[in-house]
This record gives C-alpha cells, sequence and structure tokens, in this order.
C-alpha cells in the first residue's frame, strides 16, 4: 500500500504542489470524516506558513479549505457518500466535481491508503468500504490546474467589481493581500494587512522578509529592508504627498525600499510626476519607492496559471527594480549570483 502512496505524491505533487503535506494531514486517523471535519484538519495545514515557494502559493491559492478537499477529490485521494446510497464515489479521468460539498456530507480516504497513513476503520462496516469504487485501471488525471485558473480568474472578477476610491478601499486591500501572499510565497512570510500610520481607517499590507529569494534577497541586502511595506492606494494618480508619507515608513526594520499599489494602467513612470519624486526620495534619502499597479499584478497572476513557474513574480520584481536603478536613477547594476530555485 505504501508504493501507492508512492505513486500518488509522485504523479501529482507537479500539478498540486503541497499534496505530501495534504494527505499526510488524515494520518493516524479515522479514514471517514465529514466535510466540515475534514475541512479543519485540512485548514491546520493549509493557514501555516513555513512551506516552499511552490506550496505556499499553492495554498494561498485555495478559497477555502473545501477547496483543497475538492482538489483531494480530483486526483481519487478522499471519495465522498452518494446521498441516495451506500457507496462512496471517487473522481476519474480529471472530472470536475460536479456538485458542492455539503459540510455534512461524508468523504472517505481511499482504501488503498489506509496501511500507509495507518488509518483505523472505526465507524464504517467492512461490507460497506468493500462497496466503494475501485477503477483505478482508469487513469486519473488532477484538475489541478484548473483549480490554479479558476482561482485566479476569480481574483480578476473580483478586481473588476471594486469600485475605485473611497468607498471600495478597503475591499481593495483584502484583494492585495491576497494577491501578493499568492506572487511572493518565498521570499515573505507572515503577510498580513496592518493600520497605516497617517489614516487608521485604511490598512496597508506588511510582509517579512526572510530574503529566501534572488529579489528579495536583493532587497534585504542593498536596501536593509526585513519588513516590507506595500501601501495600498485605490486610487489611479498619486501626488507628492503620498511618497513622502511613504518616506516616513522607510527607517529602521523598513530599511530604505517600500512599494505603493494603485490602480493606475501602467508601472512606466511618468516625467515630472513619479518620476520626479521618486528621484527625489532617492537622491535625498537614498529610498527606493517602487510603484506597481493593480493591473500589473493581475498580469503577474497570469503568469503563475502552472505552478512550474510559480516564482515568475520574483523574477518580474527584479527586472523592474533594474529599470530603476538603470534608467530612473543612472545608477549601474550589481551583478548578483543567482540561488538555486525551491
Amino acid at each position: 500500500m505504501r508504493p501507492r502512496m508512492s505513486d500518488l505524491t509522485k504523479e501529482y505533487s507537479a500539478e498540486l504542489p503541497g499534496l505530501a503535506e495534504l494527505v499526510w494531514a488524515f494520518a493516524g486517523m479515522n479514514p471517514s470524516h465529514t466535510i466540515a471535519a475534514a475541512a479543519e484538519i485540512i485548514s491546520a495545514v493549509i493557514h501555516q506558513d513555513k512551506y516552499s515557494s511552490a506550496v505556499q502559493q499553492q495554498f494561498a491559492l485555495f478559497s477555502s479549505p473545501v477547496e483543497a478537499l475538492r482538489a483531494l477529490y480530483s486526483v481519487g485521494f478522499i471519495g465522498v457518500k452518494e446521498s441516495s446510497a451506500h457507496n462512496f464515489v471517487f473522481c476519474h479521468d480529471g472530472r470536475k466535481p460536479d456538485k458542492e460539498f455539503g459540510a455534512t456530507e461524508q468523504l472517505i480516504v481511499h482504501p488503498c491508503y489506509w496501511i500507509a497513513l495507518n488509518l483505523t476503520n472505526r465507524d464504517i462496516a467492512e461490507t460497506s468500504a468493500s462497496e466503494i469504487y475501485d477503477e483505478y485501471d482508469i487513469t486519473v488525471r488532477s484538475e489541478t490546474p484548473e483549480q490554479r485558473a479558476r482561482a485566479i480568474g476569480k481574483m480578476e472578477s473580483e478586481l473588476r467589481e471594486i469600485e475605485i476610491g473611497l468607498d471600495g478601499a478597503v475591499a481593495f486591500e483584502k484583494w492585495c493581500l491576497k494577491v501578493i501572499r499568492v506572487l511572493f510565497p518565498g521570499g515573505l512570510r507572515n503577510i498580513e494587512l496592518h493600520d497605516n500610520k497617517t489614516n487608521l481607517q485604511r490598512r496597508d499590507v506588511l510582509g517579512t522578509n526572510h530574503g529566501t529569494t534572488d529579489f528579495w534577497n536583493r532587497i534585504l541586502v542593498e536596501y536593509g529592508s526585513r519588513q516590507i511595506v506595500f501601501e495600498v492606494k485605490n486610487i489611479i494618480d498619486l501626488s507628492r504627498e503620498h511618497f513622502w508619507q511613504m518616506n516616513s515608513y522607510l527607517c529602521q526594520d523598513y530599511g530604505r525600499f517600500g512599494f505603493i499599489i494603485t490602480r493606475g494602467d501602467e508601472v512606466a513612470l511618468r516625467k515630472d510626476r513619479e518620476l520626479s519624486w521618486v528621484r527625489e526620495l532617492k537622491s535625498q534619502h537614498s529610498k527606493v519607492v517602487m510603484i506597481i499597479t493593480a493591473k500589473f499584478l493581475l498580469g503577474l497572476l497570469n503568469k503563475i496559471r502552472s505552478p512550474i513557474r510559480h516564482d515568475y513574480a520574483d523574477d518580474a520584481m527584479d527586472k523592474l527594480l533594474d529599470v530603476y536603478v538603470r534608467s530612473y536613477f543612472g545608477e549601474s547594476v550589481t551583478t548578483r549570483k543567482k540561488k538555486k530555485k525551491a
């Protein structure tokens, strides 16, 4: 039975990063749970902040623990009990689950994994277990790529519903929090909303920079920024005041680097507006404020539809910083030795 578990994780870990962590969460338990109980088990796993970049990103893409259960259903690890029968049905051929997972519905870990996970069948009769559909001669393909695409598509549609300006400010803060958690799971940890120092009705996104990827190590080494602030502005155009407000944040653990997120269309800085203000901060205080937009973040999201490209956002941000250094500040860029990717 252990080879079956090994085959499962080897086959689908590339499409579903974190699969091993999800399945081993059920070890030593009853093989059968309600959806609500299983969701609690999964919640304890996906809400931790300790995994590799690819796994952390996948967990951030799950809209809920139930969404993670649906992914486990799609690879045949769990089955759901039919409402009108005693059988548990498992997903095959990458079928998208065509039913909602109700909180009181019953699921079961497939019996082929019970020994490997040390599961004890306390509540289910042997006759019921033997009636479980087992058609593993059919190839099981994961729907995880579709799950990632749906999650990214949902974030895109959510942004379209957020009104620009004060009325949509809170919703935009929450949207930015989720997107940053998805895009930068390797270098940033403990990402959360934090009260804005100058406006307690507004919140910024903060993350701790562990310097574990090339881009975030660059920010830590060159600018001394251990705590990273993303100041969220649900507006299109910035003013000089916004840059000097950021200047007041950038000290001590915040170092000399920060971000402002806007609803504008372009990340390119305009002459006599953002460009002059960014240069002013750099020349007078040696601080760098990078402007990124919701549209730019959406572009990064669409590049990570495949788990293989989980670190695309780091590379894109590194190139954008090179633009600031070379074009906006007229400085040379230090050649950096690339780290091994997780």
